[in-house]
Formats: C-alpha cells, structure tokens, sequence
C-alpha cells in the first residue's frame, strides 16, 4: 500500500463495511467469509467508479483442500460482477495459515512490559496469549519476514467477548503489524453457528481447482501484503524471452525503457552510463528478470537503484548497489541489513497537498504537473517517462 509515512499507515483500503465469518468443522476445517465493503479512492487507478465490493470466499483445510470464491472477487483490477473461482495454490496455502491453530506448547509473551500467559505453536509458529483475568485468548500472533522490515510480529487482538451456544466468541478484532501499526479493525455484530456452506462447481469455474501449496519464492509477507490490498492475482507470469527494450530518442541512445510483455504491468527506465547502470523499480519478481536482463547485455555492474515498486530492492542491496533515497527516509531503509544509501533533500522533499493516485482518466493533477514542469524551466527536448504508460516527449503533452 502506498503510505506518505514509511512507518505508520496513513492511507486505508477500506473505508467501511460488513462481512460473516463461517466455520464447520465436519470433514476437516472449512471457513467462509462474506464480505460487502467500500474501497478508497485510492483503488481509482484500477476501478474508475469504485462500486462497493461483495464478494464470497471459502476454504477448506488438508490435501484435497482448495480455496474457492462462490461470488465474485476481491481483485481490484477484475469487474465486481466476475466471479472469480477457485485461485491459486499459494494464497490458499497463505489464508489457509490464517485460520490454523495446533501442536502447542506453554510459553509467556510481553505485551507493552507485561507478561501474560501463552501458547505456542512450533509448526505453524503462532504464539496465542491469554486475557490475565478473563483466560480467554487475547493476542493470536504470527511472524512473517518482510522484505525491508524482516522479521515482523502479526497480532490480532480480540475483545469483548460474548457466549453464543455456550461458546465465548470476541465481537471486535484489532489487527496490527509490529505492534504499532494498525492494518484493520473488525467488529462482529452476530455470531451463528453450524452455518451452512453453499459450494460452487468447478465447471462453473475460470480457474482450476489446487490444493494449497508453499511456493519457496514467495513469504507470507509478500502474499499477505498483496492480498489485503486487494492486488493478488496469482504468482508472477513475466518470462525472460518476452523482455522487450527501447532507447527514449536518437539523442539518448543509453536511456532504455524495458518491458515484460507477458507480464505489462510495470516498466522500467534503465539509465546506461560508461561505468555502471542506473535502474529504476524495483518490483518483487521482475526484478530477477531485470537483473539478468543488464548482466547479459549492457556487461556492466548495476552501481544505483531508484524506486517507488520496492519490496525486491534488497536484492539490489545484495548485490552492492547503492539505493537512491529523500533523506528523510534513511531510517526506514537502513531497516534492510547492509543497504549503502545515497540521499537527496529540498526544503519540501514531498509536498503533501493531494494524497490522491494520478490516474489516466482524471487529468486534473496532470495539468499541475506540467504547469509546475513549465515554471521550473523544464527543456521541451525533456522525454517524460511514466512508469505506468509509454514516455512521450514534453512538447505532445503541452500541446
């Protein structure tokens, strides 16, 4: 998610909304979730109305198990109409890991200097701490290792509990990140039991049916990360032969814009110099792409890398590049261990006066670009590149 604070969350992916969570333990765990939720205006890029969401997703636990939506989707990029069906072995392996709790083990856990009462599950690793007073369970933590941040404690903190079919059930959920960060907050207004759960065929399916699966090449964080931001689609579908590449201009033969044609989501501008290679992206996935793409035909070292799609830049970092940043986000980027950075500051690094997401459709904040652009003196040899989108030379948008 786009924040304008690298360490606190400042922009949301839904404003409100309501959902069921179902369970049925018969033949294994099987859970459903009915959601129906407004987005932000953040998600313009992808849905230029932004309608409400509704969609309907079920799971099912074990070798046979599969995750399945019964009604549409949560994909920010497909109409909400399409029902999406069975996904991919990678998420269901990740939701899958968001409802299990098993094999555990007594331990204590601090939670703000206190210590409450736990247990622990080594397999899943998934700590669960219990309310001092109450005994009922309080934190459900996870771990995950992030990209930048490394290993981060996930927390769901539950509260005010009511009996339903005398079973003790939390009505609100806080979900946070590290302790800090809250990433969501839910509140159960109906509990109901033994609910039944309507399937969908797989004839009536897109998509295949998969029983979960880990994919090595893929962390929790980054599925989870991309799933709550409503942008997974699947694993990364880009191949090396589809890499096509084009210079900006006659007059700029070492500026190349390079693109995976099967997976044209995002570009990169690639900046050729007599000593080392400029990059700018850093996608997760693509990037490995990316990489070899320069060794095998530019032949020299990658020494600098600018970025606004991140979560691969430690891969950069590995390989020594020095990463390009504003100076007011070093702390955050000295999180990735061995990460040389080479700052820049103004008076007014970012200025803040719209937090929306420029899109194709709403030229409003294009037009203060270029106005900006023209009273800053910019050439009008200058070539604008997007990094959504094909590099047009200034002059074409001033006229």
């Amino acid at each position: 998610m786009q924040n304008y604070n690298l360490f606190h969350e400042d922009r949301y992916v839904v404003s409100h909304g309501t959902q069921n969570v179902s369970y049925s333990f018969e033949d294994g765990l099987y859970q459903r979730i009915d959601r129906n939720y407004q987005v932000s205006d953040y998600f313009a890029f992808g849905t230029p109305s932004i309608p409400p969401v509704q969609f309907s997703l079920v799971m099912k636990d074990g070798p046979d198990g599969y995750t399945c939506y019964n009604e549409g989707n949560v994909l920010v990029f497909l109409p909400g109409n399409v029902t999406a069906g069975y996904i991919d072995a990678a998420l269901t392996e990740y939701l899958l890991f968001q409802m299990e709790k098993h094999r555990l083990t007594r331990t204590t856990v601090a939670i703000n200097d206190v210590d409450f009462l736990a247990v622990h599950d080594q397999h899943l690793d998934i700590v669960v701490a219990f309310d001092r007073e109450t005994k009922l369970p309080y934190i459900i933590r996870s771990f995950e290792y992030h990209a930048i941040f490394g290993r981060t404690e996930n927390d769901i903190r539950l509260f005010n509990y009511t009996e339903v079919d005398g079973i003790q059930f939390p009505t609100h959920c806080l979900f946070l990140q590290n302790g800090t960060a809250i990433v969501e907050q839910t509140d159960f207004s109906r509990v109901i039991t033994n609910p039944d759960f309507s399937g969908l065929e797989e004839t009536q399916s897109a998509t295949s049916r998969v029983a979960p699966a880990k994919l090595p090449e893929y962390s929790q964080a980054e599925i989870g990360e991309y799933w709550t931001n409503a942008l997974w689609s699947g694993p990364y579908t880009g191949t090396y032969d589809n890499i096509t590449t084009e210079t900006l201009g006659p007059d700029l033969p070492n500026a190349h814009r390079l693109l995976v044609e099967n997976s044209p989501v995002l570009e990169h501008l690639i900046l050729d110099f007599e000593d080392g290679v400029i990059l700018y992206e850093a996608p997760p996935h693509q990037t490995d792409l990316v990489i070899r793409w320069v060794k095998e035909n530019l032949k020299k070292p990658i020494t600098h890398v600018f970025h606004g799609h991140s979560y691969d830049v430690h891969k950069y970092v590995a390989l020594g590049v020095n990463i390009i940043v504003p100076e007011i986000a070093t702390k955050y980027w000295k999180q990735i261990p061995g990460a040389e950075l080479v700052t820049f500051a103004t008076m007014l690094a970012y200025e803040a006066d719209s937090f929306s997401t420029l899109t194709h459709f709403d030229p409003h904040f294009a037009y203060g670009w270029l106005n900006q652009a023209v009273a800053d003196g910019m050439s009008n040899n200058t070539i604008v590149v997007p990094t959504h989108g094909m590099p047009v030379p200034l002059l074409s948008l001033l006229d």
